[in-house]
């Protein structure tokens, strides 16, 4: 205000509106987001004035006032819809969804979120696809897809551990316990609502600290819960491969993924990928399920068995793996017992599919940093080496190889006889 800075202020009040909303503090909420919206119109400012329609929109639907709501969140959408930045699209789509999914309009909500997930195609997000996937589970459970349902929460936990939302993935956890809890697995739902109630608890969000306490307060006792048989393995389907897929965009969302999948596959009991340092140690990149007890003791024998010793128990298995990027990366599960040959090989089929993903992975960031190619450092036993880039075919054949390169390229040349095949080879 002191400098005149309107638009620099009308942010500053719009976040100030932003965390009375998160605080559940919806009147604060309300009247900063009006001052907001106010200076904004002023300036008339498009994409922090759509921001402030969205964030009033949710404020009004926590109210209890629908309409308001959504005539905000349209507003929203039509100041966007034509951004650059796709984001922005994507983002009033998923506030529309996700007020569509608290009228259990859950058709109409789907549709948005399809909109939502074509603009994310579009321009990457993680943030976004994890709230997208954690709205998409909760419209699949409404419609009793749980296993679905299930998978979508998944993904959208590892894309806010990724990000490090520590809010957004206790909500995920929370909506993770709920569609666990139907599917008969009380452990995982006990423990996936625990950690979201510390979090709010930490957070000192009153409303879904106790959302999560009733919850937890519907499940079976302890008693019950240790009488409840093991989790047994699920199959072995195109939806686990699937899920890898969809994952593969980006490495530590992939690693995150590939132990949740190898978890549910094996039935396992922990599981934990790690970094293999170049002093033959073990660095723990992302695990699942309960903690290892005595980690150096289990490195020793890891390391016994890598060395061609004795192998650990058939319940302890070992893959090893690399994202072809000199980093070598080995996946420790600790299963309840011993898992059979059929597991195993699609355990390693699993692994196999990771580690193609993580060499596209690295490729992309090779293409990304690698300099421009020099035609002078190309190296020729040839009297012709000037006709190997005389055309602008050939010349592009090269770049891409640099970008490609490693430590072996093999290059296949085709055409009719005649054509100059040996030349060009």
């Amino acid at each position: 205000r002191e400098a005149n800075n309107r638009r620099d202020e009308a942010i500053t009040v719009q976040t100030l509106g932003h965390l009375h909303y998160l605080q559940e503090k919806y009147d604060l909420a309300e009247q900063e987001l009006r001052n907001s919206i106010d200076l904004l119109m002023q300036i008339k400012t498009k994409t922090p004035l759509a921001e402030s329609f969205r964030y009033m929109a949710l404020v009004l639907s926590s109210r209890g006032k629908h309409d308001e709501g959504f005539d905000y969140a349209k507003r929203a959408l039509q100041l966007t819809f034509n951004a650059k930045v796709t984001r922005h699209a994507a983002t009033s789509y998923l506030v529309l969804a996700e007020m569509h999914l608290e009228r259990k309009e859950y058709r109409t909500a789907e549709d948005f979120l399809k909109m939502a997930r074509a603009k994310l195609h579009q321009q990457a997000d993680l943030e976004l696809s994890g709230y997208a996937q954690r709205l998409l589970g909760r419209a699949k459970a409404a419609m009793g897809d749980l296993n679905g349902a299930r998978y979508s929460i998944d993904q959208s936990i590892s894309c806010f551990n990724t990000t490090k939302s520590v809010y957004q993935s206790a909500l995920s956890q929370m909506e993770l316990g709920r569609v666990v809890y139907k599917l008969g697995d009380i452990v995982l739902a006990e423990t996936s609502l625990l950690a979201a109630k510390k979090t709010f608890v930490d957070l000192g969000i009153h409303r879904l600290k106790e959302c999560a306490a009733k919850l937890l307060g519907e499940l079976p006792s302890q008693g019950v819960i240790a009488a409840e048989k093991t989790v047994a393995p699920v199959a072995f389907d195109s939806f686990l491969v699937e899920r890898l897929i969809e994952a593969s965009h980006q490495k530590e969302l992939l690693l995150r993924e590939l132990t949740a999948i190898v978890r549910d596959l094996m039935a396992a009991v922990t599981v934990v990928i790690f970094e293999i340092t170049d002093n033959i140690d073990f660095n723990p990149i992302v695990s699942q399920g309960s903690a290892i007890v005595n980690p150096r003791r289990l490195y020793d024998k890891i390391r016994l068995q890598l060395n061609g010793g004795q192998a650990l128990s058939r319940e302890n298995i070992v893959r090893q793996f690399s994202d072809r990027g000199q980093k070598n990366l080995l996946i420790y599960i600790a299963t309840s017992q011993p898992a059979n040959e059929r597991r195993l090989s699609q355990l390693t089929a699993l692994v196999r599919l990771a580690e193609q993903s993580l060499e596209v992975n690295t490729l992309r960031e090779r293409i990304k940093t690698t300099k421009e190619f020099d035609l002078s450092s190309l190296r020729c036993l040839s009297s012709m080496s000037g006709f190997l880039v005389a055309s602008p075919a050939m010349k592009s054949v090269l770049e891409h190889i640099h970008k490609i390169r490693s430590n072996n390229v093999t290059v296949l040349i085709t055409g009719e006889s005649g054509t100059g095949k040996e030349l060009v080879a």
